[in-house]
């Protein structure tokens, strides 16, 4: 190469190099933690009928709340039968079942069924209440086992209680021999007639004079 080459060669610029790739950290996802779901709906049922559907984030406390409250009235109830109560106004009101608070209604609860009035929610629902209380499927549904221990201890053997009322067909007898429960309270204790003691099963009357069978353990 002639030495007019080499300085031409000299004076051309070197070709820039090609940029290295991005390096840099990824941007961190965010670490702020996601919205806490609202517990809800939740629906509070009596043998199977819905009451009322819940919404907001103590939806299942409140449904859990009134479930126990209510099972604390049908234990409680001197007869098989109840009453329905609806006291408040539209800035908030309560259900009564037999006298005793079931359910608070509160403003969320209309603003989570459309409206900013109380009132009206609160009456939809306690007509519900007493519809359902009214039938008397239900009632016996509800009372069935009421009054009624779930064990107790007869002729030396303990007794659990079984799933539901039987049908007599005019075999079961009682000499008038009574057992007591873990409340204390004696019972009329009925076999089957046609079967030899000792009895694998007995059985208790409930309050709708059905016969309620007792399983020896």
């Amino acid at each position: 190469m002639s030495l007019l080459g080499l300085s031409l060669l000299a004076q051309t610029p070197l070709p820039s190099p090609l940029p290295e790739p991005d390096t840099a950290p990824p941007v961190p996802e965010s670490t702020a933690p996601p919205p806490v779901p609202l517990d809800g709906p939740a629906m509070f049922k009596i043998a199977g009928f819905v009451i009322c559907t819940l919404r907001g984030p103590t939806a299942v406390e409140r449904v859990e709340r009134a479930q126990a409250r209510f099972a604390d009235v049908v234990r409680t109830a001197a007869q098989p039968r109840f009453t329905v109560e609806l006291s408040g106004n539209n800035g908030g009101a309560i259900l009564y079942v037999n006298g005793k608070g079931l359910l608070d209604v509160t403003p969320a609860d209309a603003a989570a069924n459309g409206t900013g009035r109380v009132l009206p929610i609160a009456q939809i629902w306690a007509g519900r209440l007493r519809a359902v209380l009214a039938s008397p499927s239900v009632l016996k549904q509800l009372f069935v086992f009421s009054g009624l221990p779930e064990r107790f201890n007869f002729a030396g053997a303990d007794y659990q209680r079984g799933t539901g009322a039987v049908s007599d067909f005019g075999r079961f007898a009682t000499d008038g021999t009574r057992a007591s429960g873990p409340d204390g309270r004696e019972r009329i204790v009925f076999w089957d007639a046609q079967l030899p003691p000792p009895y694998t099963t007995v059985y208790l009357l409930n309050r709708f004079r059905e016969f309620i069978p007792y399983n020896r353990q």
